[in-house]
């Protein structure tokens, strides 16, 4: 009995430790330039400031530019589904499924915690795998990686885009074509920062997964007779909902390619 209580002290301590940290988002090099930038500040996420200046980075240099140096294409920037689905639609998209996915894994969390599904020694093991997520989380080489594949991407791809770009994106001449300034921009750094968003979102929704599968493995107290007919864990079927932002703007991106091919180079549904 003595040990029992001592295992739920320090299951108990732990936890409340960890509790205040349970976040996959507030942590790792992204958040905290943004905080540094004063876009997320310690208890308000600012997601229209956030979602104002992610566009005006984004998609606000490709009109300038566009101006610029070929203002007769602007209306071709404007109905550019390609890269509008992306930047205007994709990216706000994205960073409020930030808050979305917070939101959900911290009440799941607490709900584990809470519903007395874990008896101590099963909290402790429970706490070892949140103090792992924290440490994934705030890890620098995830993001590195994701930064490295975008641009591996990017060069992979520049070829196939620009025989397929609006006027706003290529200049062409009679024998040959590439990338405009705005162009360039737009494949720098529009299309990366979409890219890097759902990149982001994916490791996010990656250590989500990594929680629930290391969840199954605890010796889980199940009520066969529990209201939600699912043994008191009906709850987990939210976690779809944290990904619901990921798949939208991802499925909203592959429409747009098939959209432009239609509209614009007799492709057929």
């Amino acid at each position: 009995m003595a040990q029992r209580n001592a295992a739920a002290s320090r299951a108990s301590s732990v936890g409340g430790a960890i509790n205040s940290e349970v976040s996959l988002v507030r942590g790792g090099p992204f958040y905290r330039a943004q905080q540094a930038a004063r876009l997320i500040e310690s208890n308000r996420w600012n997601l229209g400031r956030r979602i104002v200046f992610a566009v005006a980075v984004t998609w606000v240099p490709l009109a300038l530019i566009t101006l610029l140096f070929i203002p007769q294409a602007i209306r071709s920037l404007l109905g550019d589904y390609f890269v509008n689905s992306r930047i205007l639609f994709g990216v706000p998209v994205l960073l409020a499924g930030q808050l979305l996915m917070e939101q959900t894994f911290r009440a799941i969390a607490r709900h584990v915690r809470d519903a007395g599904l874990l008896v101590a020694e099963e909290l402790i093991r429970l706490d070892a795998t949140i103090g792992t997520l924290v440490r994934l989380r705030d890890s620098i080489l995830p993001e590195v990686l994701i930064v490295l594949g975008v641009y591996v991407h990017v060069a992979l791809s520049t070829g196939s885009r620009l025989s397929l770009a609006l006027p706003w994106a290529v200049i062409r001449t009679v024998t040959t074509f590439h990338s405009s300034p705005a162009g360039w921009y737009g494949a720098l750094v529009s299309e990366a920062v979409y890219e890097f968003l759902l990149g982001l979102s994916l490791w996010k929704w990656l250590l989500w997964s990594y929680f629930l599968l290391r969840l199954s493995r605890l010796d889980l107290q199940v009520v066969a007779t529990h209201p939600d007919h699912h043994g008191g864990l009906g709850f987990l079927g939210l976690s779809p909902i944290a990904a619901a932002p990921i798949a939208l703007a991802l499925s909203a991106a592959i429409a747009s390619v098939w959209r432009a091919q239609i509209l614009h180079h007799n492709t057929h549904l």
